[in-house]
């Protein structure tokens, strides 16, 4: 399994070779994904000079209601099903035509052979924990208590998983994670868990000849 099993996408990448890095992160609700995009863009900056902008599925969800001439609100409304297969579309069309980091639940999934692919797991307590402890999450603004933050995560996240089960007949927690180059646990000190995947990262780049 390395990349949707269905005809459309299997189309677009068909004959297509990508030289340039991509790299997909993926991960459920409160997993790290954007905290540990920007660390990895800042070291790849610091270390390499190599420019690489990231891309999360929220802007090409944006991105595709202003293609579609509509509030985000009204691209939002429609079937949930739909929307995914959009963003996911849009998000294996951008990769085969740009380097850059990709952000997303399924991300790892649609970008398949074409990127190294990371995952993070995270358990709902300690995610729970660290949205609890962050006053600016719209969470704690809300008022809720810490049990309730992580019911939220699990009943949000299995929605998400079932849905993901209806349109590609995956079960997330089994099938993206053996998807990914390197699952980490995120159960760690930030910098402990961004050296887990930096190091073999950056052993498959210079591999691929994109860093020296």
């Amino acid at each position: 399994m390395t990349y949707i099993k269905r005809k459309e996408f299997q189309k677009m990448v068909a004959g297509r070779k990508v030289n340039h890095p991509v790299i997909a992160i993926s991960g459920l609700s409160g997993s790290g994904k954007s905290m540990y995009s920007e660390m990895l863009q800042k070291r790849l900056k610091d270390d390499y000079d190599m420019d690489m902008p990231i891309y999360e599925s929220g802007s090409f969800f944006r991105e595709l209601a202003k293609e579609k001439n509509i509030t985000v609100e009204e691209f939002g409304a429609i079937r949930p099903e739909e929307v995914d297969l959009m963003v996911d579309r849009k998000t294996l069309e951008t990769a085969l035509k740009k380097p850059g980091i990709y952000l997303g639940r399924l991300t790892v999934y649609v970008i398949g052979e074409h990127g190294y692919k990371i995952y993070l797991k995270a358990e709902p307590k300690l995610v729970a924990k660290r949205i609890h402890e962050d006053p600016n999450r719209e969470e704690v603004k809300r008022g809720l208590s810490l049990e309730k933050i992580k019911t939220e995560i699990v009943k949000r996240d299995k929605d998400n998983t079932d849905r993901y089960k209806r349109i590609y007949g995956i079960d997330y927690e089994k099938d993206i994670p053996s998807c990914a180059d390197i699952m980490v646990s995120n159960n760690h000190a930030p910098q402990a868990v961004f050296d887990d995947f930096y190091k073999p990262l950056v052993r498959w780049m210079k591999e691929k000849g994109y860093v020296k």
